[in-house]
């Protein structure tokens, strides 16, 4: 029976297509070949491997430090409906954790793409969340689309310095009338608490401990004078954690619909059907731990592979789970096994995978 893979990106190295394609030439013909995305790294190649026909359309806006580049919004079939991702606009890979600056980062880029994909007509944004270098909880998108921030006197800085300031919030600008907002999310964590935006993810984003709780201090004002503002209370929703709980600013200013990004995936591209016909599948993902199994798609893979009793290869960039048996994961191949340094594992991905891969 074929090999299904079901390639996720390496966050910062290698992309899901990539990585597929490296694996799919050393097993050949008997494999097939499917990309898989929760939102994060690598939405608008999966959707773009499933539509064809969509055009992608480069549009400058800024990375999560205020520095313009040019990021690709995904146009589908017949112009009213838009893939775009926070990964390839402030997104975290590529940076050095000493290069890290979370407290002055922000969402700015992605209000400003959702802003090209209106003047295109655009009524219908799918937006995948993940792998970003901001924290700000979507205050910088909506700023981006008109939303005014003060501290009861002048704006603030769309940032987590700003929303330590944050009194009040003016919504007026906003104009946005018969557009839908889909915010896909690559995991199920809340705005607050111990499984909140800051605990789980600050790590990620920031250089000290002292950062983490400077986040979640702003993140608690920020759904304070939220609730106080706007009479929504966000700090308990499942979700709006996710990619610098820009999930929580789609969801309060936009009314996005909070959609776990694998399960739309795997429903769009029929994974469970492929699955069920596999004799063993192999996954990817850039690190392997308690995370991946908090609704990203190679936990959500793995969950389905592991119902339908098929041999689970995972091949992964560093391992950090305990007890991979208990999931029904056979083997686990190890990128940083291999290489001669974290640096490595990194600029040498391709090179390394193509050995492991080998199976």
């Amino acid at each position: 029976m074929k090999t299904l893979i079901l390639a996720n990106a390496f966050k910062g190295s290698l992309s899901a297509g990539a990585a597929g394609k490296i694996i799919r030439k050393n097993l050949g013909s008997s494999s097939e070949l499917l990309l898989i995305s929760d939102g994060g790294d690598g939405v608008i190649d999966v959707f773009k491997s499933a539509v064809p026909a969509a055009q992608i359309i480069k549009k400058p806006v800024q990375d999560a430090y205020g520095v313009y580049h040019n990021a690709p919004l995904l146009l589908l079939p017949g112009g009213k409906t838009a893939v775009i991702e926070t990964a390839k606009i402030c997104g975290l890979g590529g940076i050095e954790k000493c290069d890290l600056k979370p407290l002055i980062s922000t969402s700015f880029g992605v209000g400003e793409m959702i802003r090209h994909g209106l003047k295109l007509g655009v009524k219908n944004f799918y937006i995948g969340l993940g792998g970003v270098a901001c924290n700000d909880g979507g205050a910088g998108c909506a700023a981006a689309l008109g939303v005014k921030f003060s501290d009861g006197k002048k704006n603030i800085p769309n940032t987590v310095k700003g929303l330590l300031e944050l009194k009040n919030i003016d919504v007026s600008p906003l104009k946005l009338h018969g557009v839908k907002f889909f915010a896909l999310t690559d995991v199920s964590n809340p705005l607050l608490g111990p499984r909140g935006s800051a605990a789980v993810f600050g790590p990620q984003k920031c250089r000290t401990e002292r950062e983490v709780k400077v986040i979640s201090a702003a993140l608690k004002n920020y759904a304070r004078v939220i609730k106080k503002s706007l009479g929504r209370d966000i700090s308990s929703v499942p979700g709006l954690g996710a990619a610098g709980a820009i999930a929580a600013g789609l969801y309060v200013f936009l009314n996005a619909e909070i959609t776990p990004g694998a399960r739309f995936i795997f429903n769009k591209l029929k994974i469970e059907r492929e699955i069920k016909k596999a004799g063993r599948v192999i996954i990817t993902e850039g690190c392997l731990d308690a995370q991946t199994f908090m609704g990203k798609a190679p936990g959500e893979a793995v969950k389905l592979a592991k119902k339908y009793k098929k041999e689970i290869i995972f091949i992964c960039g560093k391992n950090k789970l305990k007890e991979p048996a208990r999931r029904g994961i056979k083997k686990i191949l190890e990128l940083s096994a291999l290489a001669r340094g974290g640096e490595d594992s990194v600029q040498n991905a391709a090179k390394i995978l193509a050995c492991v891969s080998k199976i």
